[in-house]
């Protein structure tokens, strides 16, 4: 029969290095939040500068929300937040109006039910305008580098 082999280590301090490990998740989580707060404010200002400048009503209507907490099995997994507007003409500024209420057109950015909306006979026939989808693309470099910053501090030991 083949003998067993096991190996046993010991670590000192095990309570030490739980509080060690613990402290260091929740600056990965402070830092990580930290990160999405600045990524939507970089990411409201690129909107600011693309939106279409008419009355300005649409530039107003940009809003941040979150960062919220994503639980997952027994801890935070991660946060979710947005950048949006509850105006219902915005999505056919972005997408265009084609003469047919689209299902984007129904919701605001947040997903609350919005009240019918009657388009305009001049706005009957719009061109796609984008603006939200090239702010996003413009700002996804940055907000990547952010969250890689705040987790390098992270693991560092520093707060971001």
């Amino acid at each position: 029969m083949a003998e067993k082999i096991q190996l046993s280590i010991g670590i000192e301090n095990v309570k030490g290095v739980e509080r060690a490990l613990d402290q260091r998740r929740a600056l990965v989580e402070t830092n990580m939040r930290r990160a999405m707060m600045w990524a939507q404010a970089d990411l409201h200002k690129n909107l600011d500068q693309r939106v279409p400048k008419v009355t300005r009503t649409l530039q107003r209507s940009w809003s941040i929300r979150g960062p919220k907490p994503i639980a997952g099995y027994g801890a935070i997994i991660g946060y979710e937040g947005g950048v949006g507007s509850n105006l219902v003409y915005a999505p056919i500024v972005e997408f265009g109006f084609d003469g047919t209420v689209k299902a984007h057109t129904r919701r605001s950015a947040f997903g609350r039910p919005t009240r019918p909306y009657t388009v305009p006979a001049h706005h009957r026939k719009q061109r796609p305008r984008p603006y939200a989808i090239p702010a996003f693309r413009a700002s996804e470099d940055t907000i990547r580098q952010r969250h890689n910053d705040a987790l390098n501090a992270a693991v560092e030991g520093r707060s971001y």
